[in-house]
């Protein structure tokens, strides 16, 4: 796989309820498509999540953890590890576990500002539903230095706090349905007209 440094970073949050809409995302997305996607999902510290490997199921795009010093590289998908904390740091993924006393989960803001000083305007930022107030600071972040902002419309959403919370307090570029998302990246990314893994 490509290692150049010239990709879009699709970076995505979500918490309660996400996971029907990324679905519809991650299964919208060619083999290979000139970006990157990682995941931020809120998980309790000692989940035992399978989220790598169901979306592994519906897509052709490899998906793993994402891993300390690791490189990103185009067309991968990369999930936040239960328990941790990821960043960007000169290039590579940076891990950090969560502290035992650390009761509000932001680790979506702390990558999506960590992403938008390190790529500046080649970070997509996506939130999808989710309770809680995490989200509007890295969006924020990535808009301030040039990227683009996609946020699930509140009224399509299991859990409408975290989207909700951006659409109120910010000016993202799309606030649309999950479909309505997919369609917009993937013109801002030029891909061709969708077919799904599950197509073939």
């Amino acid at each position: 796989m490509s290692q150049d440094n010239s990709f879009y970073m699709v970076a995505i949050g979500m918490s309660a309820g996400g996971f029907p809409a990324l679905e519809k995302l991650i299964a919208s997305l060619p083999d290979p498509v000139h970006a990157c996607f990682v995941i931020i999902v809120h998980l309790p510290k000692d989940s035992k999540s399978r989220m790598a490997s169901l979306l592994s199921t519906i897509t052709y795009l490899p998906v793993s953890w994402a891993k300390q010093a690791e490189k990103p590289e185009t067309s991968h998908i990369y999930v936040l590890p239960p328990g941790y904390l990821l960043t960007m740091q000169e290039g590579n993924f940076h891990l950090q576990p969560r502290a035992a006393d650390q009761n509000i989960n932001r680790a979506v803001d702390i990558f999506f500002t960590s992403l938008a000083k390190e790529v500046k305007q080649r970070a997509i930022g996506i939130i999808l539903s989710g309770s809680g107030s995490d989200g509007l600071e890295g969006v924020q972040a990535i808009e301030a230095n040039g990227g683009l902002v996609l946020v699930q419309h509140p009224a399509t959403a299991q859990f409408e706090s975290m989207p909700a919370n951006v659409v109120n307090n910010d000016h993202p570029d799309f606030i649309t349905s999950p479909e309505g998302i997919a369609h917009a990246l993937r013109c801002h990314l030029q891909i061709p007209p969708f077919q799904s893994a599950s197509e073939n």
